[in-house]
């Protein structure tokens, strides 16, 4: 008998658990709501950390700067080169830039290498893989090899590791180099391009935010 009071009283309380957490849920809706907005925007925030732990706002500034702007007579002038200002990060000791290819042609091509260069410094880079710990707004360019296919503009981000005086630092701010590339069919495209610390650029977003 006991056995079967107990049984009871154990089915009462299982039955009774979803009763309970519908009235919790209709009382406190309004706080639930809020702890589930709270923790998306934690996870936007999370997710918009860009590359080498800069904010979104130095992403999305890179990501403006080096999109094309649009062409007139686009397929008379041909394969274009647009690029950010790369960001130097001590703790990598390498440079991030973002970089823009516009193929209005009606021919696809293809980058086959890349150079950043600096000629008062003697020193030439290529790009190299971005550690996988890296995450930025605009995807690595798995490989140097870049596709370009017709009428359409191509983004991605490039990696350079500092090699000589670059593994130590930026001697000046900005340093003035060129972002050379060159393409299956010949084409030899060139950008100048300024190098500035990255915490440079996240104090420029931080001021223009405010």
């Amino acid at each position: 008998m006991d056995v079967v009071k107990i049984a009871l009283e154990f089915a009462k309380v299982l039955l009774s658990w979803p009763v309970v957490a519908i009235i919790a849920g209709l009382v406190f809706q309004k706080q639930i709501r809020s702890l589930l907005e709270g923790l998306r925007l934690l996870l936007n925030r999370v997710n918009k950390v860009g590359a080498f732990g800069v904010s979104a706002e130095v992403g999305e500034k890179l990501r403006n700067q080096a999109t094309p702007a649009p062409q007139i007579e686009a397929a008379q002038t041909g394969i274009q080169l647009s690029v950010s200002s790369g960001a130097y990060s001590t703790e990598e000791h390498a440079i991030l830039l973002v970089a823009s290819l516009s193929n209005p042609t009606d021919q696809p091509d293809q980058v086959v290498t890349w150079r950043l260069s600096f000629p008062t410094l003697s020193i030439e880079l290529e790009p190299a893989s971005a550690p996988r710990h890296l995450i930025g707004g605009v995807p690595w360019w798995p490989s140097p090899m870049v596709k370009l296919p017709p009428n359409e503009i191509v983004q991605g981000s490039l990696y350079f590791r500092g090699v000589g005086k670059l593994a130590e630092g930026l001697p000046e701010e900005p340093l003035r180099g060129n972002l050379t590339a060159t393409t299956l069919h010949g084409k030899t495209l060139i950008q100048p391009v300024e190098i500035y610390w990255m915490s440079t650029l996240q104090a420029r977003a931080n001021a223009e935010s405010v």
